[in-house]
């Protein structure tokens, strides 16, 4: 199976919701935009736009994730 195809269906599988503090929101989104794949210009799936109060949300979550988790410390150039 080509390598796009398998991308597409990932994404067609993964929930569609903002992703905050390692998971996925629920609840009711009062918008919602195309996700384009930018090689096809192809819509992969329609996914919800996040409020400002869930902004702020992840932001801070993904702070205190570099600032305390292990990603945070680890050196620049390590290999993968």
């Amino acid at each position: 199976m080509p390598q796009r195809s398998v991308a597409e269906d990932l994404v067609r599988n993964l929930p569609t919701t903002p992703f905050v503090a390692g998971r996925f929101e629920s609840g009711p989104a009062s918008a919602s935009f195309d996700d384009v794949d930018p090689v096809t210009e192809k819509v992969l799936t329609t996914v919800a736009e996040a409020d400002a109060e869930t902004v702020d949300r992840a932001v801070v979550s993904a702070r205190r994730a570099l600032d305390e988790g292990e990603v945070g410390r680890m050196y620049g150039a390590a290999p993968g």
